[in-house]
């Protein structure tokens, strides 16, 4: 039905590198409820869900800076999505694989060698505390036999950094240096999808960066913005990435920059901005200056920002912060995460703590 659609407006929603389906279906009901045509609905559906599906998969390769994308399961049986996952790793300058599609599916032999693999690294399990685990999230999954490759991305010479959504340029704005952040047409995207989410997502982030400064953080300044191009012109702000320092300084140091992080994120949190893609990709350590980090610390890229006074969308803002810790050092990622709890709000930790807690428990996030 799908091929014979055409594009309806429906709920597109992305957290950092995650996303949720919540009002998604509500929405396709409700378009048929109003007289849409079927078509026009399993079009829209499918084309949506499967972009947000794709933006989270380069979001995840932008931020581990990994040149590989892997799409396997039932799911991969879908000529759409496999056309869209090839056309963003190759605009993303990595390599796409795919097993035969008889290997795609559940079967024994899979499930026997992950038996094996688990056994090796933790031993044996008594039988009574075995269980099934049915709404088990992958990334909450344990698995110290992976062995993390070094290959990174291999970017061209003009460009600083490629994110999820855009190109990175160091460029000059009345002979200060700069940099643009220009929002690039996705090709996997239908054009009725790309259009939308680029110039609002640009506009927004022009909005929040001005008003992120007003809570006291450091974020860089706004030169110029081009809606018709959908690009940023900011300060260039000097330093590492907090992604490619948290593992190479010592614990003291290393508890340091978390406690700089929590209480940044507090102020912002408490402006009722919400970041929407925090990970340690989008802070950085100032002139790698360890000796005064809290003065130190500067956050951008508010792409996927917002303005809400929801405890519920300030928790999963967090998590996002958490898992991709998770995803760059999981050896530091809970200490480190603890240190930036503690920080963010030492009177209400265990508030916070919990309502993070109880978005993980339920397998997905909301809207």
């Amino acid at each position: 039905m799908a091929k014979d659609g055409s594009y309806i407006d429906l709920p597109y929603v992305v957290k950092g590198m995650d996303f949720s389906f919540s009002g998604l279906l509500s929405a396709a009901l409700r378009a048929h409820k109003n007289g849409e045509r079927i078509e026009d609905i399993c079009y829209s559906l499918q084309e949506t869900a499967f972009a947000m599906l794709v933006e989270v998969t380069e979001r995840a390769l932008a931020h581990t800076e990994k040149d590989e994308v892997l799409l396997c399961g039932g799911v991969s049986a879908n000529k759409r999505l496999r056309e869209m996952m090839q056309i963003m790793a190759e605009e993303h300058y990595a390599k796409f694989y795919m097993p035969e599609m008889k290997y795609s599916g559940d079967n024994g032999v899979m499930i026997a060698w992950l038996g094996q693999l688990m056994y090796k690294a933790y031993g044996p399990l008594k039988i009574e505390d075995t269980n099934i685990i049915q709404r088990f999230r992958t990334d909450e999954v344990d698995a110290p036999w992976v062995d993390n490759r070094k290959e990174k991305l291999n970017l061209p010479k003009e460009l600083k950094a490629k994110g999820a959504e855009s190109d990175i340029y160091e460029a000059k704005w009345l002979a200060m240096e700069a940099i643009v952040k220009n929002r690039v047409s996705k090709s996997y995207r239908i054009e009725e999808i790309d259009n939308k989410i680029r110039k609002a997502r640009t506009k927004s982030e022009a909005k929040i960066l001005s008003d992120v400064k007003k809570t006291g953080v450091r974020t860089p300044v706004l030169y110029d913005v081009d809606l018709e191009d959908k690009s940023i012109i900011m300060e260039k702000i000097n330093g590492s990435l907090v992604k490619d320092v948290m593992s190479n300084i010592d614990d003291e140091k290393r508890k340091e920059l978390a406690i700089a992080i929590g209480e940044n994120i507090k102020a912002f949190h408490d402006g009722d901005i919400i970041h929407g893609d925090l990970t340690g990709s989008n802070m950085i350590l100032i002139d790698d200056n360890l000796d005064n980090i809290s003065d130190n610390l500067a956050i951008f890229d508010f792409g996927l920002g917002k303005y809400s006074d929801l405890l519920e969308d300030k928790a999963a803002d967090l998590l996002v912060l958490k898992k991709s810790f998770q995803s760059i050092d999981y050896d530091i990622a809970t200490e480190t995460f603890n240190w930036i709890l503690e920080a963010y709000d030492a009177l209400n930790q265990s508030k916070m703590a919990n309502k993070i807690h109880e978005i993980e428990s339920r397998g997905r996030y909301t809207h």
